[in-house]
């Protein structure tokens, strides 16, 4: 039998110096676990105040050139919000517009006999039917706009609120019952310009036909344009960031985002919410549901740190589908116990998101 040349006293200084390492790291192991843990028991919960609100949706993926008001402002029903810049969009009007402006001229060179009161009936139809144009295309952007945030909600499955999905859906339905209707009047409209037109015994000749067609494709980009400025579909307060989504830039929770950033279509960059509201839900780990008690006074923190005093008013019985507003992440769903607060009055705005330590 072949003896170990190695001493035995170093082979017990090796075998010390493994047993102190593993030692080490199962020491390190259990005290991350532990801080997790405890993070965990003692974290933040994120609340969300109850009641009724409008969504801000980008129509188009764009960079935000201008916000007009600030997260808390109260606004009226149309007010603008923010404005983003779509890519090219403002260099093709602009061409649109000078080549629009020398065909014009051309015409009126040709035709100087346009005053008539027929005339100035034809030149008032091809007014309204661009008009029509510009709020059809408009209300086509939203639709877009709508639908891709109808598909990102379905897409993150149950991470969804029903009641959240459901206004969406409701929301895109009526914009396609909006569009269905525009359409309808601009075939009444194109109908009325070729009559004034026949009347007015204008020829369509190739400057005419030429812009008309300049107009219809103007129409369309200053409708695409007026789209992407985001206006205030009700009268209320607005709050912003209440969604963010993996391929959008970091929006800061309560922030309507900062000009020169890129959103992309379909990014909820706020909500307009309707009156106040004394009710807010908090959404916990089932470990902390132990220390939670019905009556217990909590403190709530809004993002710009003042605070809100409520009290406990119910406790739920299981772990719930946390609402997108509440999430990091709408693509990775939450599920957490919701416990009701209440407040003595009502001073928080619906949908506005805030934290509780329990």
């Amino acid at each position: 039998m072949v003896r170990s040349s190695v001493p035995l006293s170093r082979r017990l200084r090796s075998w010390r110096g493994t047993a102190i390492n593993v030692a080490v790291w199962l020491c390190a192991a259990f005290l991350s676990a532990l801080l997790l843990l405890r993070a965990e028991f003692q974290g933040n919960a994120v609340v969300l105040a109850s009641g009724g609100s409008a969504l801000l949706v980008a129509p188009e993926g764009g960079t935000i050139t201008s916000v007009r008001v600030a997260p808390g402002d109260r606004v009226a029903v149309g007010t603008p919000i923010l404005t983003l810049s779509i890519p090219g969009l403002d260099q093709q009007i602009a061409g649109l517009e000078a080549q629009l402006a020398s065909a014009g001229s051309a015409l009126g060179a040709e035709d100087s006999e346009r005053t008539s009161r027929l005339a100035r009936d034809a030149e008032r139809a091809r007014a309204e039917l661009a008009a029509a144009r510009v709020a059809y295309a408009r209300e086509r952007a939203l639709l877009v706009g709508q639908e891709r945030l109808v598909e990102r909600m379905s897409a993150a499955g149950a991470g969804e609120a029903a009641a959240l999905v459901d206004q969406a859906v409701a929301e895109r339905d009526s914009l396609r019952a909006s569009l269905e209707a525009r359409l309808a009047e601009i075939g009444a409209l194109e109908r009325a310009v070729v009559g004034a037109q026949a009347r007015a015994g204008q020829d369509l000749d190739a400057i005419a036909a030429g812009i008309a067609a300049l107009e219809a494709e103007l129409a369309l980009l200053r409708g695409q344009q007026e789209a992407n400025t985001l206006r205030a579909p009700i009268a209320g307060v607005v709050t912003g960031a209440i969604i963010p989504l993996r391929d959008a830039v970091p929006m800061v929770a309560g922030s309507l985002g900062v000009v020169g950033q890129w959103v992309p279509a379909g990014t909820v960059i706020g909500q307009v919410s309707a009156g106040s509201t004394a009710s807010a839900t908090a959404w916990v780990p089932p470990v902390v549901l132990a220390r939670v008690q019905p009556g217990e006074a909590v403190v709530l923190t809004r993002a710009d740190g003042s605070r809100v005093d409520v009290s406990v008013r119910a406790v739920g019985g299981a772990v719930e589908s946390v609402p997108a507003q509440a999430q990091a992440d709408v693509l990775v769903p939450e599920w957490k116990v919701p416990v009701m607060l209440e407040a003595r009055a009502p001073v928080m705005v619906p949908g506005e998101r805030l934290t509780a330590a329990f």
